[in-house]
């Protein structure tokens, strides 16, 4: 019997924003049914923002949408990222700079209407007023202009800078006077909704400042807190925007590394790393990294040199880790982890100083592995000085079964020799390089 059902489907695009895109449908023996949808896809919390752009592009063309100032002083990318030790997002992609007068973006999300919202950012004031104002702040979605959670900057005139916060349009709570000018530092500021709909102003505002290293693992008392009860709560926090404000009362920033979240480990800590470590044997290296805590923690890219070598899965509780890379030539290397979470977000560490292979001092033949093998083993030798090597194979008869010459560098070396073609029994394999030779017994087995 075939009967109706009615069957719901979520159409979820890769790029937030206006989206088009087709549902499709097919299965043995059923009517292929194509349906168009069309809409308006937002960015899931967590979000993160690292500026990864051109240098000189435009927020409003990547992904950020203008809502005040349209075509004055566009905020742009500019220089390097920001840094903070241990930092999501420290050193990742560019920065921007707020200035005064100028448009004002923002970028939204999916509306959360319960808890508490979260947004991190690591920000350097290079310039504050006496009047102080508000640069950052969280924004309804649909986006309008009632503004929450308003993180304000200002100077004493003395050229000490005080940040504040407001719950919305109302006064700012000022921290004290003891912050400075041209110094990063991590800023986290958070919106909680209080349930009581007999008191439509209870919602609280919270803003906590670091100072590099402090980076707390659990989420400690605010800096400040504003209460406001002459400012009416939201309905819902669906966005982040930036703002640039009048020349008399706003600051100049450098933002970046932005995080937003529903819980102290979604934005400023989803993976903290207590050690990363590392031990040479001869040509290969060990790299050790403990972790202190792990949230959403997809798993670690690991990079010599900067170029991918290999990926160890996360396991999303304090852990420690190894990887070993084997078999390199002399040199000099770095070493990096790339941390990267399920949302696509990443941060990276790098092996405090460069490994150093050094040249061997010595000609040394190890012994093949595996033995006995099948039907493939390996020959490693290392020479101290460039040499023509010879590696000649010879059966238990003393019969020469194979034999290769070339031209090698100083270093490592490592010679593959399958079997395949030969009968089962014991070989001898036979290393010459200059004066130096040596002759070691394998056993092959089919």
């Amino acid at each position: 019997m075939i009967t109706n059902k009615t069957i719901y489907v979520r159409y979820t695009p890769l790029v937030p924003g206006c989206s088009t895109g087709n549902i499709t449908h097919a299965s043995t023996g059923a009517t292929t049914q194509n349906i168009s949808v069309t809409g308006v896809a937002y960015y899931s919390l967590p979000m993160s923002e690292d500026f990864n752009y051109s240098v000189g592009s435009y927020l409003n063309a990547n992904g950020w949408a203008v809502h005040s100032g349209a075509g004055t002083n566009p905020i742009t990318v500019t220089g390097s990222g920001l840094t903070y030790t241990g930092y999501t997002g420290s050193g990742v992609g560019n920065a921007v700079t707020l200035v005064t007068t100028g448009e004002d973006v923002n970028k939204t999300f999916s509306v959360q209407k319960t808890g508490s919202v979260y947004c991190s950012f690591l920000v350097n004031i290079t310039s504050a007023q006496t009047g102080g104002d508000y640069f950052i702040h969280f924004g309804t979605n649909p986006w309008t202009t009632n503004f929450y959670s308003r993180v304000y900057v200002k100077n004493d005139g003395s050229g000490n800078i005080s940040f504040g916060i407001s719950k919305g349009a109302g006064t700012a709570v000022y921290t004290a006077a003891t912050y400075s000018l041209n110094t990063t530092y991590l800023v986290v500021f958070k919106y909680t909704f209080v349930a009581d709909d007999a008191l439509p102003t209870n919602d609280v505002s919270s803003l906590f400042i670091f100072i590099d290293p402090n980076l707390p693992t659990t989420e400690p008392i605010p800096t400040i807190t504003s209460t406001d009860a002459s400012s009416d709560d939201t309905s819902g926090i669906g966005g982040v925007g930036l703002r640039q404000g009048s020349t008399s009362t706003s600051p100049v920033v450098i933002i970046d590394g932005i995080r937003t979240g529903t819980s102290w480990q979604d934005t400023p800590l989803p993976v903290t790393l207590e050690s990363f470590t590392n031990n040479v044997n001869n040509n290969n290296v060990n790299l050790t990294w403990k972790t202190g805590k792990e949230m959403n923690n997809k798993g670690f890219e690991v990079l010599r040199n900067n170029i991918k070598i290999g990926f160890v899965e996360g396991k999303n509780t304090a852990s420690t880790y190894t990887y070993s890379d084997n078999n390199l030539q002399p040199g000099s290397y770095t070493y990096k982890l790339k941390q990267i979470d399920f949302n696509g977000n990443y941060q990276c560490f790098n092996l405090s100083g460069n490994v150093i292979i050094s040249t061997p001092k010595k000609f040394s033949v190890e012994q093949n592995y595996p033995n006995p093998f099948n039907p493939v083993t390996k020959i490693v030798y290392s020479i101290p000085q460039d040499s023509k090597v010879t590696v000649k194979i010879f059966d238990v008869l003393g019969r020469e079964v194979y034999s290769l010459s070339q031209q090698q560098l100083a270093g490592y070396h490592d010679f593959p020799f399958d079997a395949s073609s030969f009968s089962s029994g014991i070989y001898f394999y036979k290393i010459t390089a200059g004066d130096f030779i040596a002759i070691k017994k394998m056993l092959f087995i089919k």
